[in-house]
């Protein structure tokens, strides 16, 4: 299987948008942590050189995640817990956005499958999807 190439885009609060090629899933690994570790609930995009791509939230104790194979449907949202109350807010495309609780999934299982993507860069299968 060939190597694809990953690049990972996120803009902060300040609407600096920002760009980083990611050469391995432990460069993507550590950029989730470096960003994660601000505090700020930011949303990083990793996108393959075949039009995959993943979108992960962090700077906050739980997260989110999206894929998509393409620009074109289907999309997907992590699912997590469907009795989860309380929504989480992220900051993406210059505003800040709700997320539904059940798509909440824990940190460690976005890292589990961001360092998937970065590795495959296919939708990960260490964590549940639903279709939206």
């Amino acid at each position: 299987m060939r190597r694809r190439r990953i690049v990972a885009r996120w803009t902060d609060q300040a609407a600096v948008g920002f760009e980083r090629v990611v050469g391995d899933p432990a460069v993507g690994i550590n950029l989730f942590h470096e960003i994660d570790q601000t505090g700020e609930p930011i949303v990083i995009s990793y996108e393959s050189d075949d039009g995959a791509s993943l979108v992960t939230a962090v700077g906050r104790n739980l997260s989110v995640l999206s894929f998509s194979a393409s620009s074109d449907p289907p999309y997907y949202a992590s699912l997590g817990d469907p009795t989860r109350r309380a929504s989480e807010h992220w900051f993406f495309g210059g505003s800040y956005t709700e997320i539904p609780p059940r798509n909440l999934i824990a940190k460690a299982k976005a890292i589990e499958a961001t360092a998937e993507f970065c590795r495959s860069g296919t939708r990960p299968t260490v964590v549940d999807w639903e279709e939206v």
